[in-house]
């Protein structure tokens, strides 16, 4: 699953922030600081994160360190995901 969720995260992010820019391609480990998320940026991400994984993002976890990579936003994931199922009945 986790290589499925870096690769929705690269794709959206290579399809949609950098519009396609295959000179620009993002690995798991590249800095999403250093010129591919802006504040318009982010909110994309942020809102595709709850459409596609359905994960509320809450204030306290808009913090760069968060979103710093494809594996900190995978992480977050996981994080807000194993949350969300704690209180699920199966």
């Amino acid at each position: 699953m986790t290589a499925d969720v870096s690769g929705k995260l690269r794709r959206f992010i290579d399809e949609q922030v950098l519009d396609g820019d295959t000179s620009r391609a993002v690995s798991d480990d590249t800095d999403l600081y250093g010129g591919i998320l802006d504040s318009i940026a982010l909110l994309q991400l942020v809102t595709y994160l709850e459409e596609e994984f359905g994960v509320v993002v809450t204030d306290d976890e808009m913090v760069p360190a968060n979103f710093r990579d494809v594996t900190s936003i995978e992480a977050l994931i996981a994080r807000r995901t194993s949350t969300v199922d704690v209180g699920r009945d199966v």
